[in-house]
């Protein structure tokens, strides 16, 4: 028994130590980007073009791949370390609605009030352009670039890599907070910053709950595909 209890804070002390001072320095430039990106001004008025949405795409692909490299050179099991495979179907489609279902609420309760405050109503370039577009090509690249690349690459970055890290040097608490902030600023608009941080920070207990990086990516799929329902609707 004491041998198996040796055995078992071993692989949690290995667990616990995944990440190693190279991974804070990479999450630190990561970090720099992300905060210079969402500081950066962006005009309002711009519309946005289906090459735009494209083109956002390959870089959070290639965001991915890179990181996804940078741990398999070092023979780190990224399936292992964001626990891919820890849940089966049933399991993570009940956790994953039961979670949204908890956070849809207070995020949609939060961008009313605030709309209201403001007695102003802001649409996310990504909505006015479903809205407008009446090209059905376009629709469908668009969408699954929002429903499906979009949440895995922006779930594998935010909460599978520089949570994973920021946890380990800084705690879950304040990883919650710093990759919340990023990921809200980095959509560039003060209004709907609120309710993304929200978003954020449910994805991020989820994944901490679970284990599962599958959990906020099902969960991040499903907020943008009820926004893209809303919007062609």
């Amino acid at each position: 028994m004491e041998g198996k209890a040796l055995t078992s804070d071993k692989q949690q002390g290995a667990a616990v130590q995944l990440y190693q001072r190279l991974d804070a320095v990479v999450c630190s430039v990561f970090g720099v980007y992300f905060l210079a990106l969402s500081v950066v001004p962006k005009n309002a008025h711009s519309l946005l073009k289906i090459s735009d949405i494209q083109w956002g795409g390959v870089f959070y692909l290639v965001l991915d791949a890179t990181i996804l490299s940078f741990l398999t050179i070092r023979h780190i099991s990224a399936a292992r370390a964001f626990g891919i495979w820890k849940l089966r179907a049933p399991q993570l489609i009940k956790l994953s609605g039961s979670w949204l279902a908890a956070f849809y609420p207070l995020i949609s309760l939060v961008q009313t009030f605030l709309e209201r405050l403001q007695s102003t109503h802001y649409q996310q370039p990504l909505v006015q352009f479903l809205e407008k577009n009446t090209s059905l090509s376009d629709l469908l690249v668009s969408t699954c670039i929002v429903v499906a690349i979009a949440p895995l690459s922006e779930e594998l970055i935010f909460r599978g890599y520089l949570y994973g890290v920021l946890r380990q040097h800084v705690g879950s608490l304040k990883a919650t907070l710093i990759t919340s902030l990023l990921f809200a600023g980095i959509h560039q608009h003060p209004s709907i910053l609120p309710g993304l941080f929200l978003l954020a920070v449910g994805l991020s207990w989820a994944y901490e709950s679970t284990g599962c990086l599958l959990v906020p990516i099902l969960m991040h799929s499903l907020f943008n595909f009820i926004g893209v329902l809303a919007a062609i609707l």
